[in-house]
């Protein structure tokens, strides 16, 4: 079935069977099969160990109340669509507080970690399919938005600004770039020019142990932003916030 990513040993599929050859080589074709369709695993882990490993920090809550409860123990191999449409239902329709009805955009969040996770279950090797790729959470009906007026934003960073210079830097940028949190905690010196242009390359990421990880920027593309009259102003303040050559987690 593979190899056992931890101990690094062959991993191998047994089942006693009773009847002839003929028999007996059926049911080794059918286990062939199960083993290339993903009913086997290499790893002998549970959903509980991958979500462990791979989730990122600021999806714990969602793990701890939702996900590890319902499919923590279930084996790696033994997950299937289905199942994961039955557990997105039941969160629904009982998964809020008291047993009330689960926002869809809460219920597709759980589904976004599970996808992710299981998808990097297929990258280390530990499973063969990722079985929420075809699942169906609910829909989320679109809201319009309602972004704060311009006045307002300058009114709260220039506050920020007073009482702490670096994080006021960090809202500015954020407001006058668009740029994702992780993207603005990865800058470091060398992504800023002498005209006063950013480039954004990586993004930060804090998995649930604390650790934090770089990685690509969510387009898995680079941007160049030119930030314009007063971009100079907030150079020395990003300088002042980079440890070992990039942002600290803000």
């Amino acid at each position: 079935m593979g190899v056992e990513p931890v101990s690094g040993k062959r991993k191998y599929a047994t089942r006693t069977f009773r009847g002839g050859t003929r028999k007996a080589a059926e049911a080794l074709a059918r286990m062939v099969t199960e083993v290339g369709g993903g009913s086997h695993a290499a790893y002998d882990a549970t959903v509980a160990d991958l979500i462990r490993r791979s989730t990122l920090r600021g999806d714990r809550r969602i793990v701890r109340s939702d996900v590890l409860p319902a499919l923590g123990d279930v084996k790696l191999a033994r997950p299937r669509t289905a199942q994961l449409d039955r557990f997105y239902a039941e969160l629904r329709d009982n998964g809020g507080k008291d047993a009330s009805r689960l926002a869809p955009a809460t219920v597709r969040q759980t589904h976004a970690i599970l996808r992710r996770a299981l998808q990097q279950g297929m990258r280390w090797g530990w499973i063969s399919t990722n079985p929420a790729v075809l699942a169906s959470p609910p829909r989320v009906r679109s809201h319009p938005m309602a972004p704060p007026a311009p006045a307002d934003v300058i009114r709260f960073i220039e506050r920020t600004e007073i009482d702490d210079p670096e994080f006021g830097c960090f809202f500015l940028l954020a407001a006058t770039t668009g740029a994702r949190r992780g993207e603005l905690c990865a800058l470091r010196w060398s992504d800023a020019d002498s005209s006063g242009a950013l480039t954004s390359q990586r993004s930060i990421l804090e998995a649930v142990d604390g650790t934090i990880v770089e990685k690509d920027t969510k387009t898995q593309a680079s941007r160049r932003i030119a930030l314009g009259a007063g971009s100079d102003l907030c150079w020395p303040n990003i300088a002042s916030t980079a440890i070992s050559g990039r942002w600290r987690a803000v």
